[in-house]
């Protein structure tokens, strides 16, 4: 269960089953299916990105033009308990919450700051959810400049926080951070 309480918002709980309601969007459980994807910013237009196309641990995820770069790509891929983990393709490393609310790229260890969950819209944004604190990714400062961080938030309905997700096409070769690859 997602629980996304806002004073003054309807939510309901019940099957696994979370939906989120304002008087414009209304948002419920999606399962992407596994696979590569680029996730964009509904109000920057700009994609996820590694910063600099780090191999590193604790390296910031940022919002950057889109540029076809393997760090602008990530292995969705749903875990058996429900939640999803997102790793990057060009570092094998998965996005995870820091203790400074800050999105970076870290090695899959399995804990819940790096699991994940996904809602859509009645628009059909995609809201990312972090497991382990139940806040929602965003764009530092709802900023649509180039190279602002990613961070999560309380949930809201700003654009910040709506992304679209759009499937690649890869060879499994190509991949890196798939359960075949790393201790999962």
């Amino acid at each position: 269960t997602i629980d996304l309480g806002q004073p003054g918002r309807d939510n309901y709980y019940g099957n696994g089953l979370a939906i989120y309601n304002t008087s414009t969007v209304s948002y419920e459980n999606y399962n992407p299916t596994n696979g590569i994807y680029s996730i964009t910013n509904l109000l920057s237009k700009l994609q996820l990105d590694v910063y600099y196309a780090s191999l590193d641990n604790g390296i910031n995820i940022i919002q950057y033009y889109a540029n076809n770069g393997n760090n602008q790509y990530w292995n969705i891929e749903q875990l058996a308990d429900g939640s999803y983990r997102i790793v990057s393709i060009r570092s094998g490393k998965a996005l995870t919450i820091a203790s400074n609310g800050m999105v970076v790229q870290e090695t899959w260890n399995n804990d819940i700051s790096q699991k994940w969950n996904f809602l859509i819209g009645s628009d059909s944004s995609i809201k990312i959810i972090n497991l382990a604190n139940n806040k929602t990714m965003d764009i530092e400062g709802s900023s649509s400049n180039p190279i602002a961080r990613i961070v999560v938030s309380n949930n809201s309905q700003a654009s910040s926080q709506k992304f679209t997700i759009e499937a690649k096409n890869y060879n499994k070769q190509d991949i890196v951070g798939t359960t075949q690859d790393t201790d999962g």
